[in-house]
């Protein structure tokens, strides 16, 4: 069981992931925008895994993962996914170096019941992992 954040603004989305999660004992907490992530994330009085879109309102994915790389308490407290319906959208090579950094995965949706539930599990072993080892991901389980 994990603590799991959904950032996402499609009503959809969350709609489509959020009780996949719930079936599977996670507790599960939706908000709308990187905004009200970033309070929900600073906030937090446990780790969580947060399934971040890249395109949100007010601040999307990529900004919370470059406020999450300016804030040692974000980064060494939660681990992150990063989604997108349109990966033509993301900038390539910065954002590349960031997820690698820091081992996030890119997955495109919509993502199967099967492959968020092994994301989120890949997640929730990063979070219990030892902070000063490197995090690992299989990296053909995304995209």
């Amino acid at each position: 069981m994990a603590h799991v954040l959904v950032a996402d603004d499609s009503p959809t989305i969350r709609h489509l992931l959020c009780p996949v999660l719930r079936n599977a004992s996670h507790i599960v907490r939706e908000v709308t925008n990187g905004e009200e992530a970033l309070t929900v994330l600073h906030g937090s009085p446990r780790p969580m895994v947060v399934l971040l879109d890249v395109v949100m309102p007010k601040l999307g994915g990529i900004g919370v993962l470059q406020e999450m790389e300016a804030s040692p308490a974000l980064r060494g407290r939660h681990a992150f996914i990063l989604m997108t319906a349109t990966p033509e959208a993301i900038p390539p090579k910065a954002v590349a170096e960031l997820l690698e950094r820091f081992s996030i995965p890119l997955v495109i949706k919509p993502l199967s019941p099967s492959h968020l539930l092994l994301l989120v599990d890949q997640a929730t072993g990063r979070l219990h992992s030892d902070p000063g080892t490197d995090r690992e991901w299989n990296k053909r389980d995304v995209l």
